[in-house]
């Protein structure tokens, strides 16, 4: 869908047999699928462009699978940095990635930041009890902090936990967790525990209702924990500010979330850990609706003016071009 917006006409790796592509884009799923992007480009002349959606093999170690001290990830480490030097661009998806690719060596002039775009489009600015879902799921009168989405090992919760059992006692809150991952049955188990009344939990939504979604909720929560940093950007946000809500992201603030949300004011930033911070905040929307409605604002006009499809699909297609772009290549086409 992403190269249908872009207008390119993309040949399947099989018909690279019949026609040699111009630029040969590789992701990062699977991992190392960039070493066959490596052969085209070197077989067949092609260009290359790494499309680093996720750091591999960091992304093992930040999860504690491996070692980073281990043999096995020196050579993979190793690997990838042979990968993306000799490719002709690598983009990345916020500057904290672009600074942890720059740190394992990268050259700095292959590597350009553009960012992910949401897959809705943005919603006009409404009131979250006009959301279906307000009265399918009784949330009406309710002042609604969703989690939506994949709930995984590279999100903090810890922070959540806490601020859950803080607000235990206030019945004008509901939290509503949207989705699955690893780590929605901790924080069910914790639920249960505490006995907790206000909190939701509901399976994946289909994909035509998600601005219906997004909009039932006052505020929205997103969080990464500290060892992901720059390896994984969360993708959600921008769908979220697309349905014109705020945004309360718990995680570093050197993260390319936390920097967004503090850039076009559509939230607020908590640091890992304050679980308290979280809770006031939570309070504070509750007590100021108009708070909310600001942040909704702004973050839909954010949206609109710098993080749309249309801006992203341009970025792409400029890069391509330059890179399709003998005369443009540089010396990264040596």
């Amino acid at each position: 869908a992403a190269w249908t917006a872009l207008g390119l006409r993309m040949t399947a790796v099989p018909g690279a047999r019949r026609r040699r592509p111009d630029v040969v884009v590789t992701l990062t799923t699977p991992p190392f699928i960039a070493v066959l992007g490596g052969i085209m480009r070197r077989l067949r002349g092609s260009r290359q462009v790494y499309w680093a959606m996720d750091l591999y093999p960091d992304v093992l170690t930040a999860a504690g699978v491996k070692s980073s001290r281990s043999f096995s990830m020196r050579l993979l480490r190793r690997l990838n940095r042979r990968c993306m030097n000799r490719s002709d661009r690598v983009v990345v998806l916020g500057r904290c990635m672009q600074q942890r690719v720059l740190d394992q060596g990268v050259d700095a002039d292959r590597v350009v930041p553009i960012g992910i775009w949401p897959v809705n489009e943005p919603a006009p600015e409404t009131d979250p009890a006009a959301s279906p879902y307000r009265e399918q799921w009784g949330l009406h009168g309710k002042h609604v902090v969703m989690y939506s989405g994949n709930f995984g090992l590279a999100h903090d919760v810890d922070t959540i936990l806490g601020a859950l059992r803080r607000l235990a006692d206030h019945d004008e809150i509901r939290f509503v967790f949207v989705g699955g991952g690893k780590r929605i049955p901790q924080v069910a188990a914790f639920v249960a525990e505490h006995g907790l009344t206000n909190v939701q939990f509901r399976p994946y939504q289909p994909k035509e209702r998600l601005n219906d979604l997004l909009a039932a909720a006052d505020v929205h929560l997103v969080s990464q924990s500290e060892p992901f940093t720059g390896i994984v950007v969360p993708s959600k946000l921008f769908g979220i500010m697309s349905a014109a809500r705020g945004c309360l992201f718990v995680g570093p603030a050197v993260a390319e979330v936390g920097r967004v949300v503090r850039e076009t004011d559509s939230g607020r930033v908590v640091e890992l850990g304050e679980d308290d911070a979280l809770a006031a905040a939570i309070l504070d929307l509750t007590r100021d609706p108009q708070l909310a409605r600001r942040w909704g604002a702004n973050a839909r006009r954010a949206v609109i003016e710098e993080h749309s499809g249309t801006i992203r699909c341009r970025q792409w297609i400029d890069l391509i071009e330059s890179v399709a772009d003998p005369a443009a290549r540089g010396a990264a086409a040596r």
